[in-house]
């Protein structure tokens, strides 16, 4: 109800443009359709990319672009077993404006000059298949409490995880867990979890109340 009252107040403004940390993606809202028991019930609830669209708003931020999703992992020594091996792999900031606005999502790396290093593009490919493929979450969540992972990835045991890969994967010449997850956020060079989003967001003028 809050987002939808936001939304509602800011379609009174010109050329109105809203930041958000949405606290969900496609994959999750997938997820949750997918998971429904009551199929009654899920065509009655509302999904936040759902809502804004229907408000006439748009996301400007790519959802498929590595560099957008924040990449992070509950290790296994917080006090939260329940969450302990979870691995999050998802775009969910948003930046709206509305529909007919011109904008265009924009790569940090390649506009602004910055120390802040995102995910490589090179484990993309990998890091994807272990976020959507459910044999490979489970494995990785089994080693990860098993061998009773902390925060530091460059001291975590990863051997087990690593010889499942290769040997039940496609990926066969696969190096080591541990060099893809030593990317995640937060790290040295990237302080946040979630990385930044950028857009180019082009404005209409107003004058004496007509366009």
């Amino acid at each position: 109800q809050e987002l939808r009252a936001l939304l509602e107040k800011a379609m009174t403004f010109d050329n109105p443009i809203v930041l958000m940390d949405s606290n969900t993606c496609v994959q999750y809202t997938e997820t949750i359709k997918r998971n429904f028991d009551n199929k009654d019930a899920a065509k009655n609830f509302v999904f936040v990319r759902e809502l804004f669209e229907s408000k006439g708003f748009k996301s400007t931020v790519a959802e498929d672009e590595v560099k957008n999703k924040a990449i992070k992992m509950r290790h296994a020594q917080g006090k939260q077993p329940k969450k302990f091996g979870e691995l999050f792999f998802d775009t969910i900031d948003k930046i709206l404006v509305l529909v007919d606005t011109t904008a265009t999502s924009i790569s940090l790396e390649d506009s602004v000059s910055s120390d802040l290093k995102l995910f490589p593009n090179e484990h993309a490919d990998f890091i994807d298949i272990l976020r959507t493929n459910v044999e490979m979450r489970k494995k990785l969540h089994d080693v990860c409490v098993e061998e009773k992972w902390g925060p530091d990835m460059s001291i975590n045991k990863t051997e087990k995880f690593d010889e499942f890969v290769k040997n039940e994967t496609t990926f066969n010449n696969f190096g080591s867990v541990k060099d893809v997850l030593m990317g995640l956020y937060p790290n040295e060079h990237m302080p946040s979890d979630h990385p930044p989003v950028v857009a180019k967001v082009t404005v209409k003028r107003f004058t004496g109340g007509s366009k």
